[in-house]
């Protein structure tokens, strides 16, 4: 496949700009492919960074049930 942009050309572009630009590929070119990655990388990255909370916290509360365990003994 030949590409004429890269990821980080891709990644400057505001949503409505990728998806103009999108528009101009056929679905099967690898300029399409990209773009196409590349918004589904920002649909996700609110799942990714919800993901790292829920793992924080869920570190967080084992060290306090563990310390309440140590101290309530």
């Amino acid at each position: 496949m030949v590409m004429t942009t890269n990821v980080k050309e891709l990644q400057t572009k505001t949503d409505e700009a990728l998806a103009e630009w999108m528009a101009g590929w056929r679905s099967d070119t690898g300029n399409y492919i990209l773009a196409e990655m590349e918004f589904k990388r920002r649909l996700n990255k609110s799942n990714e960074i919800r993901g790292w909370i829920a793992i924080v916290l869920s570190i967080v509360a084992i060290i306090i049930s563990i310390a309440a365990l140590v101290y309530h003994v």
